[in-house]
């Protein structure tokens, strides 16, 4: 009888381990699309702001051309 209790105590404990394995698997699948959004905003928060340095630069460089072309005519 001992043998047998051992045995259903082992196969317990591990379908304990399967069921939190699989709650823990299934709580980081549910949590991956926040994940994914945040990672986005995130890319697009750096895409913008090299956006506006180069609209920067880009108006910059205009303004530097405009006036060597007035100290040329």
């Amino acid at each position: 009888m001992t043998s047998s209790n051992e045995n259903n105590s082992d196969r317990l404990d591990r379908i304990e381990a399967i069921v939190e394995s699989n709650s823990r698997a299934i709580q980081a699948m549910m949590e991956q699309p926040a994940t994914n959004r945040l990672e986005h905003e995130e890319r697009m928060k750096f895409l913008e702001e090299n956006q506006r340095q180069l609209i920067q630069t880009q108006r910059g460089i205009a303004n530097l051309v405009s006036s060597l072309d007035e100290e040329d005519g």
